[in-house]
């Protein structure tokens, strides 16, 4: 029988661009630190770097605006969430951490 594992953490983002809704990932600790609003906003800065051109994460194809040039998505809140799970109540979702982008931004 296979064992279930619930991540301690999730990384829920929210795009500034026009892009599908995207799917909340874990927050790896050993990999970007305490999850912390610091450490968030850091990754969510290294994640719009990735998605530019030549990134891990470039975007090479997808949805253009009205001058056919291409869209590159830009994350503009993200916040860090831990579920919970107590024996009466069921689940219970808490924000750790939250972060939003400044008003102007270079992209």
């Amino acid at each position: 029988m296979a064992k279930r594992y619930t991540p301690k953490h999730m990384v829920e983002f929210e795009y500034a661009t026009p892009h599908s809704n995207p799917v909340p990932v874990v927050w790896k600790a050993k990999e970007y630190g305490a999850p912390t609003k610091e450490n968030l906003e850091a990754w969510r800065v290294a994640m719009n770097a990735s998605f530019k051109p030549g990134g891990a994460n470039a975007v090479t194809e997808g949805p253009g605006d009205i001058f056919g040039r291409l869209i590159i998505p830009h994350i503009s809140k993200a916040r860090i969430t831990i579920t919970r799970r107590y024996p009466k109540s069921g689940f219970t979702t808490f924000v750790v951490a939250e972060t939003k982008m400044p008003m102007f931004e270079v992209v």
